[in-house]
C-alpha cells in the first residue's frame, strides 16, 4: 500500500479531499443498505412458494442447540470447573445462528445451502464446532437441526520483554461474541521502541439486522490518533452473488531513523499521517464450483509530514521513552524524506474460482470434521492512477497498480497439498 497525505483544514483543496472522502463513507454506507435491502438472500433466492413443489421436500422445522463450552460428565473431578467456566460463558445467541444460516422454516430443502451455512458458522472464531443435518419427517417434509459448541471468547493478552529491563509490551482485552451476538469488542494498549498505541475496536457482523459488516477502531498514537472505519457486504459462502465494501483508515505515527554518529542521540522520530480509502463492488457470474467475478473500484492513499519540523523528536541512550526536541541538524538530515504523496486510483478485478470442498475428519484436531477448500481460485487487479482529488503542491505519481493471487489445494489421496502465491 502506497501511504497518502494528511487532509488540510484551511485550503480549499483540502476541504474538497475531505468531502470526498465524506463522500466516500456515505457512499459505501448508502450502497450496502441499498443492496442488501434490495437483493434477495441465498435462502429468499430458492423456491419459496408453498404452492411449488420441492423435489428433495421442504423444511418445516428448525431445531437449534446452542451448546456451551464443557460438557457435563457425571463422575467428572473437574466438573465443577467446568461448570463455572459455562456459567461464566454467555452461549452465542439462537437468534444469531438462525440469521447466519441460509435456510428458513418453509423454504425447499438444499444440501447446498445447508454445507454453506455449515461453513459460515465453522469460520466465526467463538464457534469450536458446528453440524447440520435434517430428519426426515413422516409426511415428506425435513426437520433440520443445528448444533453449535462454543469456543471461550473473551482473551487477555499480556506482552513483555527485557529491552533495557522489563518492559511492558502489549495489553489486550479482547471479547469475541460480545453478549453472544457475534459482536468483537477489543480494547489495547501497546508499548514497543516508539509505537505508543492506545485505543478500542469494534466489529459488528450484523449492522442493523442485515448481513453487512461494519467495524470501528479509535485511539491514541505516540504523535497524534488513528481512526479506522469500515463497512462492507461479503459474498455470502458460495452461493453470495455480490460484494461491497467501503474503508477509511487514518493513522499518526512515526518514522525512525537510527542515528549513529551522536554517542547520546541514538535515533530520529520523524511524524507523519498516512491515510487510505476505498470504495468498491464486485459481482460473481456462474455456478458454485465455478465462479467468475469482475469487480471496479476506487482507491486513495496520502502520506503527508505536516509536524516538520516543529514535531521531530530525538531518543536518548535507545530509550524512546527519553525524548527531547531535534536539534536543527537532524532537521536538515531527513527534510529530503518528507515529501508528501497523494494518489488516487481506479481499479478493475477480475477473478475465477473453481473449488470444491471435502469434509474430513482429524485434520487439525483429534475428533471433528472440517471442509477442506480443494481447487483453485485466482484473483487480478488493475489499477491506473486519475488525476482526481488532486491537492495543491502534493505530487501525485503517474502510474499502473497491479496484483495476482492464486490459491490451489489438491487431494492426491490421504494427503493435501496448498499453495499461496501472490505479486
Amino acid at each position: 500500500m502506497i501511504p497518502g497525505a494528511p487532509i488540510p483544514t484551511s485550503s480549499e483543496p483540502g476541504n474538497r479531499a475531505a468531502a470526498t472522502v465524506r463522500r466516500i463513507f456515505i457512499v459505501g454506507l448508502l450502497g450496502c443498505a441499498a443492496l442488501t435491502a434490495s437483493a434477495p438472500s441465498p435462502a429468499q433466492s430458492q423456491v419459496t412458494d408453498a404452492a411449488t413443489v420441492c423435489e428433495a421436500g421442504r423444511i418445516s422445522n428448525i431445531f437449534v442447540d446452542n451448546r456451551s463450552i464443557y460438557e457435563i460428565i457425571d463422575g467428572d473431578p473437574f466438573r465443577w470447573v467446568y461448570r463455572l467456566i459455562n456459567a461464566l460463558h454467555i452461549n452465542t445467541n439462537e437468534g444469531f445462528i438462525l440469521r447466519e444460516v441460509l435456510f428458513g422454516e418453509g423454504d425447499c430443502l438444499d444440501p447446498l445451502l445447508l454445507d454453506e451455512s455449515y461453513r459460515i458458522l465453522e469460520s466465526h472464531p467463538f464457534i469450536a464446532t458446528a453440524d447440520i443435518y435434517p430428519v426426515a419427517q413422516p409426511d415428506g417434509t425435513y426437520h433440520v437441526v443445528i448444533d453449535t459448541q462454543d469456543e471461550w471468547s473473551t482473551q487477555f493478552d499480556l506482552g513483555v520483554s527485557f529491552d533495557q529491563g522489563l518492559q511492558l509490551d502489549r495489553m489486550d482485552l479482547t471479547e469475541e461474541n460480545l453478549l453472544g451476538r457475534g459482536v468483537l469488542a477489543q480494547v489495547f494498549l501497546r508499548r514497543r521502541r516508539e509505537q505508543r498505541d492506545k485505543g478500542f475496536r469494534l466489529q459488528e457482523p450484523r449492522l442493523f439486522g442485515t448481513r453487512t459488516d461494519a467495524n470501528f477502531g479509535w485511539g491514541r498514537t505516540r504523535v497524534g490518533d488513528f481512526l479506522e472505519q469500515g463497512i462492507s457486504y461479503p459474498f455470502v459462502g458460495e452461493v453470495g452473488r455480490f460484494a461491497v465494501r467501503q474503508v477509511f483508515e487514518r493513522r499518526d505515527q512515526v518514522f525512525t531513523y537510527s542515528a549513529g554518529d551522536d554517542p547520546d542521540i541514538t535515533n530520529a522520530l520523524l511524524p507523519y499521517r498516512d491515510e487510505w480509502a476505498e470504495a468498491s463492488i464486485a459481482v460473481r457470474m456462474g455456478r458454485p464450483g465455478n465462479l467468475t467475478l469482475f469487480g471496479a473500484g476506487i482507491t486513495r492513499e496520502r502520506i503527508g509530514f505536516t509536524g516538520f519540523p516543529d514535531d521531530v523528536e530525538v531518543a536518548i541512550d535507545n530509550d524512546f521513552g527519553n525524548t527531547m526536541e531535534a536539534p536543527s541538524g537532524v532537521h536538515d538530515i531527513v527534510a529530503s524524506q518528507t515529501g508528501a504523496r497523494a494518489t488516487s486510483r481506479v481499479n478493475l478485478l477480475i477473478g475465477q474460482r473453481n473449488v470444491r470442498f471435502r469434509r474430513v475428519r482429524g485434520l487439525d484436531a483429534l475428533d471433528t470434521e472440517a471442509d477442506v477448500q480443494l481447487g483453485t481460485d485466482l484473483g487480478l487487479t488493475v489499477g491506473r492512477s486519475v488525476g482526481v482529488m488532486s491537492v495543491a503542491g502534493v505530487p501525485s505519481p503517474d502510474d499502473f497498480f497491479g496484483r495476482v493471487r492464486l490459491f490451489a489445494g489438491h487431494d492426491p489421496g490421504n494427503s493435501f497439498v496448498f499453495a499461496r502465491f501472490a505479486a
